[in-house]
């Protein structure tokens, strides 16, 4: 049983070797047990990570959720942070609402002519809505259908997915090794096919086209706008700038674009006189 005195002992002892033989001899040496279970420890380490991994990716995929439910509601475009998917949920939301609005619409006609049978007649105030209290309130009608079309969404693309078991970091680590060994296979049957001076494969294409765009744009892409990419040939990095500088001019206003082009068009023109005066 440890306690302060057998402590105390312990360490006075620890400290003056010569009387701890002299009182016990050299056939008695003290330990102490480890406090804790190593197996119990090892659990709860394993536990605590899996639950980590659970609440990390539950919260990626609640920040792309509330991005595409404001981008939705506000009705961004492409430049103010929207996307296609964005404005395709608004989109849907807005039909939900119309068919809602058309139900109630037929409700209440319904109602208004069984009070005009009973002799009883329903007036009806309109007020004038300047149009941004109009959109505002379209949009209060419109985000609770917004938010639950994109709660029904599980995966986003790109690792934004909603968790599961599989996920968790004991089931990862579980299959780490068979990771491991596809990916050495993988990487060796590439090298082989280099040293041959074979062309990419379809597969290979896709690994080195997708890496270079990322996983997000690559789930949002159709397959025939994955094949065009896959012929250019972004993992080189000239093609990759160019190809990010196109997406980049999408995101601007038609005036900024021809204003961008426009001023692009003068720097090559003073490139080429300078090449020439050299």
């Amino acid at each position: 049983m440890i306690n302060k005195e057998t402590r105390d002992e312990y360490d006075f002892y620890r400290d003056r070797p010569d009387e701890y033989f002299k009182k016990y001899g050299s056939s008695v040496l003290w330990t102490y047990a480890p406090k804790s279970n190593t197996a119990a420890v090892v659990i709860g380490l394993l536990a605590l990570l899996s639950w980590i991994t659970i609440w990390i990716k539950k919260r990626r995929w609640r920040t792309i959720a509330d991005h595409l439910i404001k981008a939705a509601v506000e009705n961004w475009n492409v430049k103010e942070g929207g996307s296609s998917e964005s404005i395709d949920i608004r989109a849907k939301a807005i039909a939900i609402l119309e068919k809602q609005q058309a139900a109630a619409a037929t409700a209440e006609t319904n109602g208004d002519k069984t009070d005009t049978a009973n002799g009883k007649t329903k007036k009806k105030k309109e007020k004038g809505v300047d149009k941004k209290g109009k959109k505002e309130t379209d949009d209060e009608a419109l985000k609770p259908i917004i938010v639950e079309l994109v709660e029904a969404i599980d995966d986003f693309g790109g690792g934004y997915a909603k968790p599961t078991w599989k996920d968790m970091f004991v089931v990862q680590l579980a299959k780490s090794p068979f990771y491991f060994v596809t990916s050495l296979l993988w990487w060796s049957k590439f090298g082989l096919r280099r040293l041959d001076k074979k062309d990419y494969n379809d597969e290979e294409l896709e690994f080195f086209t997708r890496r270079a765009v990322g996983d997000i744009i690559w789930d949002t892409l159709s397959v025939e706008e994955r094949k065009a990419l896959e012929k250019r040939e972004l993992w080189k990095v000239s093609n990759f700038q160019e190809w990010k500088e196109e997406e980049e001019i999408k995101t601007l206003s038609t005036k900024e674009q021809k204003n961008y082009l426009r001023e692009k068009k003068k720097e090559g023109r003073k490139g080429g006189k300078g090449e020439k005066a050299d």
